[in-house]
């Protein structure tokens, strides 16, 4: 099989997860505690849960407008040397 360059244009290559025993499709379900049922992707929210176990679902609105310090910030912890790093991660150039 030969893998196509990065810098190749053409069908993107996409890979699946899968079980390494018997090749299986890995699929991700997301399922409601409550209801015991499976819930879609556009039925999803997010929410904070407090120190007693309670659940205050926030909105996209909401999440916009907290003050997180580390929103607009990246922690460096170590840098790699170019030999390091693989070309098709680098890219072109």
């Amino acid at each position: 099989m030969r893998w196509p360059r990065a810098d190749q244009a053409g069908p993107r290559v996409r890979f699946h997860l899968i079980h390494t025993i018997d090749n299986g499709l890995v699929r991700n379900r997301y399922w409601c505690e409550i209801e015991d049922r499976e819930v879609s992707y556009g039925e999803i929210g997010q929410g904070y849960e407090t120190a007693g176990g309670r659940i205050i679902p926030l909105t996209d609105d909401e999440l916009r407008q907290l003050p997180l310090p580390t929103a607009r910030a990246i922690e460096l912890i170590n840098f790699l040397q170019d030999a390091d790093i693989g070309p098709v991660r680098i890219g072109p150039g």
